[in-house]
């Protein structure tokens, strides 16, 4: 009964693998030393209402937090980041990007946006684009569902 939807999961997973994949390949190329892991936090930082700690992070990208603090160490000795100790309680770090993390993830993103998107979309339309996108949202508003 239900195994469209257990295809439709297995291909989701088969996708986002592969994306990673790209992307980690697109990374090496540019010469950097981080993997899409890191990128993903970068771009999480980058976009994070207010201030960001780790304790964000692994909630946001539902990691452990010391999975979450091996990345950001990487990232603080590639000076991606910087970890800031908060000035009411020093055992808290503010997570910032640098100059040079923001300059990084900013080449990263436009180099997806013109050269892995258009070719993830090519052969669908617009329509089939938005129609997609209506479902998956559908069924990610049903898995939040089952989180409550």
């Amino acid at each position: 009964m239900y195994e469209k939807a257990a295809e439709l999961s297995r291909l989701i997973m088969m996708i986002t693998s592969k994306q990673k994949k790209v992307i980690n390949h697109l990374i090496r190329d540019m010469g950097y030393d981080f993997e899409f892991a890191h990128f993903k936090l970068l771009l999480t930082i980058s976009h994070y209402p207010g201030e960001v700690y780790a304790k964000n992070l692994a909630e946001f990208e539902d990691k452990s937090k010391s999975t979450i603090n091996v990345l950001l160490k990487k990232m603080e000795k590639l000076e991606l980041i910087e970890m800031v100790p908060k000035l009411e309680d020093k055992r808290h770090k503010i997570i910032k990007i640098t100059a040079q993390g923001s300059e990084i993830y900013q080449l990263l993103a436009t180099k997806i946006e013109q050269e892995i998107f258009p070719i993830i979309v090519q052969d669908i339309s617009l329509a089939e684009q938005e129609e997609t996108q209506q479902t998956l949202l559908k069924m990610m508003a049903n898995l939040d569902q089952l989180l409550k």
